[in-house]
């Protein structure tokens, strides 16, 4: 019989093409560990039946890895707030004065933004201000009391 060892690498190439073309899955990458293996057992042994038993088996096994490292990894992502939800806690000034009924303009890391009061009392040009919240196109903000 016949050394198998270059058409398992060839396959194993072809899956790990597969791969990058399809990145965030990992399927074909276990088929590329599969294959792999089946290339270094066909170095030692000639029987195609071997060589399939650990084709299968190296891939269901790097199957089972990668889907636990990649759950294992989708744990520990941190989910950084971004555009509305950062700016929650922010302090910036006012720009244009603002009370419940008037919405004013704040500046907040450079930007500025539309926004309405949060109490009752009017907030006046050049006072510090935190954002509460966003509700449709306004932030919601309170005057920062000085101490």
């Amino acid at each position: 019989m016949e050394n198998l060892f270059f058409f398992w690498l060839v396959i194993a190439i072809l899956f790990l093409i597969l791969e990058v073309g399809s990145p965030g899955l990992f399927y074909f990458l276990s088929f590329c560990v599969g294959a792999t293996l089946s290339a270094i057992v066909s170095l030692y042994y000639d029987s195609t039946t071997i060589q399939s038993v650990v084709f299968l088996a190296g891939t269901i096994i790097a199957l089972i890895f990668l889907k636990r490292g990649i759950r294992s990894w989708k744990h520990t992502n941190r989910v950084h707030p971004t555009n509305i939800d950062a700016l929650q806690g922010k302090h910036g000034l006012v720009l244009q004065d603002i009370s419940v009924q008037h919405p004013g303009i704040v500046k907040i890391e450079g930007q500025i933004w539309s926004a309405k009061a949060m109490q009752d009392a009017p907030i006046r040009v050049g006072a510090t201000v935190e954002v509460i919240s966003c509700t449709g196109a306004f932030l919601i903000i309170k005057e920062v009391v000085k101490k």
